[in-house]
């Protein structure tokens, strides 16, 4: 891949994830990796859904 290719990829992931956060947030507590790090920490499961 180009520079250009790379850039327009990654502004393209950039504005996906700017769309789709409020709409994941407004229905759940963490994103998916933090939920995944809050179950390894505490050891038990953590609520997802609000």
């Amino acid at each position: 891949m180009t520079r250009t290719g790379i850039l327009i990829f990654c502004l393209g992931v950039w504005g996906l994830q700017l769309w789709w956060s409020p709409a994941w947030l407004g229905r759940f507590r963490f994103g998916p990796a933090e939920w995944l790090w809050r179950v390894g920490t505490y050891r038990k499961g953590q609520p997802l859904r609000r």
